[in-house]
């Protein structure tokens, strides 16, 4: 790399690294999504930025129950079927029972490098619950 182009990047950096820049760059994303189908029927959607990455949730929710699980976003996860295990340990757990899955989850020897059960709770809209 020429000397002009890292002197340039190494300048432009502390801006470009900044968590007001990181954070708020582009159109923000609403939090999440709570529509009612029918009685006690709810598909939710949420998103949540962790330091691992951003994760995303697709959930119904039937009278408590969490019916469907869909995880997905730009994180990294060990080992390589850890993200559809994690939704096979969800699908049809109570929401409150969220926190305790998670944490036996992890506690199995699974990674999320930079992604906590805190943050799978945010985005599951457990947070607090459990």
């Amino acid at each position: 790399m020429p000397a002009a182009v890292r002197a340039e990047a190494l300048r432009l950096a502390p801006g470009f690294l900044a968590e007001e820049w990181l954070f708020k760059k582009g159109r923000r994303l609403p939090a999440g999504r709570d529509v009612r189908i029918a009685g006690e029927v709810n598909v939710l959607q949420r998103v949540h930025k962790a330091p691992g990455g951003f994760l995303r949730a697709t959930l119904v929710l039937k009278a408590g129950l969490l019916e469907q699980v869909s995880l997905s976003g730009d994180f990294f996860c060990y080992p390589l079927d850890a993200l559809e295990r994690l939704e096979g340990r969800l699908t049809g757990a109570p929401l409150e029972k969220a926190a305790e899955l998670l944490e036996a989850f992890y506690a199995g020897g699974v990674e999320f490098p930079g992604v906590a059960v805190a943050d799978w709770l945010e985005v599951l809209g457990a947070k607090g619950r459990g």
